[in-house]
């Protein structure tokens, strides 16, 4: 991820979401589900980072299982 993605807010917004849902005792893929809905906003806003995020998180989550 460039630092210009990083640096977005909403991107550290969901990240945050992530860790909290791990902390609650979610599984991975439930914590990043927690991170997606982050994004639902996106959709509107700014919908080339959506689509870019969306699948970066679901290649995260792929990689979780191998």
């Amino acid at each position: 991820m460039d630092k210009k993605t990083a640096d977005h807010p909403t991107i550290e917004s969901a990240l945050a979401a992530y860790e909290q849902a791990r902390l609650d005792g979610l599984c991975y893929e439930g914590a990043w589900e927690c991170a997606l809905e982050t994004f639902r906003s996106l959709r509107q806003n700014a919908p080339d980072l959506h689509q870019r995020m969306v699948a970066l998180l679901h290649r995260q989550i792929r990689s979780i299982g191998n």
